[in-house]
């Protein structure tokens, strides 16, 4: 529906994982991780620019190294809007974006994630009940501790 009707199209660049070792305790973890998300996105906002596939790019972060890319894009005719949240966002960024920037600290409270106890509302019953004998919400959170 988003892109058909709308027009909108959204990319979401799947997370790398590694492994990392307590130095203390010698005890290891999967750890999910960021790898070549910079230039992905860089090079989609180039190509689909260059393509004119959209008149404005929503652009999610707050990051310096996407300075010389929004540039690019906006002399192409096209803008880019940034959204960040207050203590990621690089000035040159924000003054580069075409439009006021939309502080996720100031949208805070209608996105944060919900308690444990509303989010387990939403679970239908009978895949609450297999996460129940997982153990709870806050004890496959839990992060290590030696």
């Amino acid at each position: 529906m988003l892109k058909n009707d709308l027009h909108y199209e959204m990319t979401v660049f799947p997370l790398g994982n590694k492994t990392v070792r307590c130095k203390k305790c010698d005890d290891k973890r999967r750890s999910y991780t960021e790898k070549g998300i910079d230039v992905a996105l860089a090079t989609k906002m180039l190509v689909l620019g260059n393509n004119r596939a959209f008149e404005t790019a929503i652009l999610v972060s707050g990051d310096k190294d996407y300075l010389e890319t929004v540039k690019a894009v906006k002399s192409l005719g096209l803008r880019v809007e940034v959204v960040s949240w207050k203590r990621s966002l690089s000035q040159e960024l924000a003054q580069e974006s075409s439009r006021n920037v939309v502080l996720l600290d100031d949208l805070k409270a209608e996105i944060e994630k919900p308690p444990d106890a509303e989010i387990e509302k939403l679970i239908p019953e009978e895949e609450g009940q297999i996460l129940r004998k997982l153990g709870s919400w806050h004890e496959r959170r839990q992060i290590h501790n030696c």
